[in-house]
């Protein structure tokens, strides 16, 4: 299950995929999110041929393909339902999902090893769930995006289809809120489709505590659409130029033990 398409303000220059795997590379670097992710030329194509098969049915995102529909291909069914899609963007100045929650979630996803992207015919296709067999960490782990000591935006619209995680906990759509907060977990004991419960949020900053709205694995209409894990959503924007701190704590249940993890 991975979530419906958003849309991405347009570009100049549609990236190759070699060059959108390299710019994720470097997203997920800088804020110590596990990076070195492999270029599928491959895969590629095969988004290539679903971006193809959108242009001449209509312009429709569509997360499958009508074998009776022209420009059908098993190659590009399989790639429409293991994506993330976008319309009307590319990564020629910043990741087409940036203020996508639930896609953007995806394309962090610790356990991300493997992935193609297409940047063609007005639509951007980038694999997320055909490979993450990265390697667990050693000992139990907590990547957050903004990382640590990094800067971020103070605010931002999230939009997507079907629905942002904040209007799943009561943020109607087109809300301003602060900056999305994502959480991911991994260790030795975890697969990558691990669920994870957020058992405690907190943000703070010049002002003091700031209300904050919390999801994860378990919250209604996400089960299945986020990496192991939870987003945090500040309900008011942040004030710029200003230092904040997070603190989280998650559990995951394996079998008859109870994980923690905690970050601030």
């Amino acid at each position: 299950m991975l979530a419906c398409a958003a849309v991405a303000p347009a570009g100049a220059h549609a990236a190759t995929g070699a060059e959108a795997v390299a710019r994720l590379n470097e997203q997920r670097a800088a804020h110590g999110i596990p990076a070195g992710i492999a270029h599928n030329a491959e895969w590629s194509r095969w988004c290539g041929l679903h971006n193809e098969y959108q242009r001449i049915n209509g312009g429709q995102l569509t997360h499958s393909e009508d074998p009776s529909k022209p420009g059908y291909t098993d190659e590009g069914n399989q790639a429409a339902g293991a994506s993330v899609l976008s319309a009307g963007g590319n990564w020629d100045r910043a990741n087409p999902w940036e203020t996508a929650p639930i896609h953007l979630h995806q394309l962090l996803a610790p356990r991300l090893d493997a992935m193609g992207v297409d940047d063609t015919n007005g639509f951007t296709c980038a694999t997320t769930l055909l490979s993450r067999n990265r390697p667990a960490p050693a000992s139990n782990a907590v990547y957050t995006y903004p990382g640590p000591g990094t800067s971020h935006r103070a605010s931002e619209t999230a939009a997507e289809g079907p629905y942002t995680p904040g209007e799943r906990v009561g943020i109607s759509k087109g809300t301003r809120t602060g900056p999305y907060i994502y959480v991911s977990v991994d260790g030795p004991q975890l697969n990558p489709f691990s669920k994870a419960h957020m058992t405690g949020a907190s943000l703070s900053g010049p002002d003091g505590p700031v209300e904050v709205r919390t999801v994860d694995n378990f919250t209604s209409g996400l089960e299945g659409y986020l990496p192991t894990g939870g987003q945090v959503i500040p309900v008011q924007p942040l004030k710029a130029r200003s230092t904040y701190t997070a603190s989280v704590n998650l559990s995951v249940t394996q079998g008859d033990a109870t994980i923690p993890f905690e970050r601030t």
